[in-house]
């Protein structure tokens, strides 16, 4: 019996609701939750269970006569937001290895973003590799706000900041907690989060141990969240970066893409993210 007909059959057993963690602590203890996630999900888009519930992940056999509605998709809406459910404008394949490679091949053909990234490679490793005056992060602080388009509008007070933290040790060791240290600014009467510049940072410097948040990464996880279960999370736990690292790990090898680096993964997701989710300007 395959795993589909093995969770088909005990939820018809139990005759009631069941979350994912009981239908996993029943059949699969000890097994890692995703999987089972994705095989129910087929099942609901099959129509042979239906989901009552997204958090948490909530199912039941449709009963006798029970009218089955049209399973619900986690897909791009007509305004090309994430988070939208509805009908896809095309279908977004899955992340593979071959998916991966397409992507890393158009990245060599953007020639304007690959000077921009080896510009700020001579910049954090050769010119300025340390942060222990105020001009080099200055400096660093304000080319990546110009090539990433981060909307800091003063720069300074947050290059003032970095250097207050004295970051270089916590950097060395991967320190995953400096991400939202960095990020959260002290300004006037308030604190301002400049989260995913905070990333980038971090990750320019140490590109092998910090993973790059950005608008589109986070649309592309929460799309496969929904489309595949490869992890359990929300939105806000995009916005704490040791939990970030974890569910990005968990998307790396749920779709056995264990071969590539962070960087080469957010090349990939960025690139999938820009193209499935484009921003709109007025």
């Amino acid at each position: 019996m395959d795993k589909k007909s093995e969770i088909l059959y005990y939820c018809q057993r139990q005759g009631r609701a069941l979350t994912a963690k009981e239908i996993v602590a029943a059949l699969y203890p000890g097994k890692r939750q995703p999987q089972v996630n994705s095989a129910i999900n087929e099942l609901v888009m099959e129509k042979k269970l239906i989901r009552i519930d997204t958090r948490p992940y909530t199912v039941h056999v449709p009963e006798a006569g029970e009218a089955i509605p049209e399973p619900k998709q986690y897909e791009r809406g007509p305004n090309g937001n994430s988070g939208v459910e509805g009908k896809a404008a095309f279908s977004v394949p899955r992340p593979c290895p071959d998916e991966v490679e397409k992507y890393l091949l158009g990245w060599e053909k953007l020639e304007d973003y690959r000077l921009q990234e080896s510009a700020l490679d001579k910049l954090f490793f050769e010119l300025c590799p340390e942060n222990k005056c105020i001009e080099d992060v200055l400096i660093k602080a304000a080319a990546l706000n110009d090539f990433y388009s981060t909307n800091i509008f003063s720069v300074y007070p947050v290059a003032k900041h970095i250097l207050t933290l004295q970051i270089d040790e916590r950097l060395l060791s991967g320190d995953l907690s400096l991400v939202n240290d960095i990020a959260t600014v002290p300004l006037a009467d308030s604190n301002k989060n400049f989260y995913s510049f905070a990333t980038k940072y971090c990750s320019h410097h140490q590109p092998k141990r910090y993973a790059i948040y950005d608008s589109y990464v986070h649309k592309v996880l929460l799309y496969f969240r929904e489309k595949d279960g490869f992890s359990n999370f929300s939105k806000e736990d995009l916005k704490n970066y040791v939990v970030f690292h974890r569910i990005l790990d968990r998307f790396r090898q749920f779709y056995g893409l264990q071969q590539y680096s962070l960087k080469m993964l957010d090349r990939y997701l960025w690139q999938l993210g820009k193209a499935v989710f484009p921003k709109k300007y007025n």
